[in-house]
């Protein structure tokens, strides 16, 4: 590691972040709730939304 890079600052990013994202892309946003990250490894296992959401991407 480099001793003289300054150290990034951390940063969460908001919904509302999100949603500005989402309009400035064109794209459609989708609330999960207050899942964190949506992965296996999380605990989240199988998710019909999801599955929805992706077949609508084609």
């Amino acid at each position: 590691m480099l001793s003289w890079w300054p150290a990034a600052p951390i940063r969460t990013t908001t919904f509302p972040q999100f949603e500005s994202y989402a309009a400035d892309w064109g794209a459609e946003l989708y609330d999960a709730g207050d899942v964190g990250h949506i992965e296996t490894a999380s605990g989240h296992g199988h998710w019909p939304d999801g599955e929805r959401l992706v077949a609508g991407l084609g």
